[in-house]
C-alpha cells in the first residue's frame, strides 16, 4: 500500500506538468494564428 501512495506522490506532479505544457503549447499555436490572422484576436478576447 505504501508503495501505490508513493507512486501516486511521484507520477502526479508529472502528469501535471505535462498537462500544464500541452495547455502552454495549445496556447502558443493559438497566438501563432493570431499573428497570421488579426481577425481572431476578437475571438480570443471572448474566450
Amino acid at each position: 500500500m505504501k508503495n501505490l501512495v508513493f507512486t501516486l506522490i511521484f507520477i502526479f506532479p508529472l502528469i501535471v506538468t505535462a498537462i500544464f505544457i500541452t495547455r502552454i503549447i495549445k496556447v502558443d499555436s493559438k497566438l501563432e494564428l493570431v499573428k497570421e490572422n488579426p481577425v481572431l484576436k476578437g475571438n480570443l478576447k471572448k474566450k
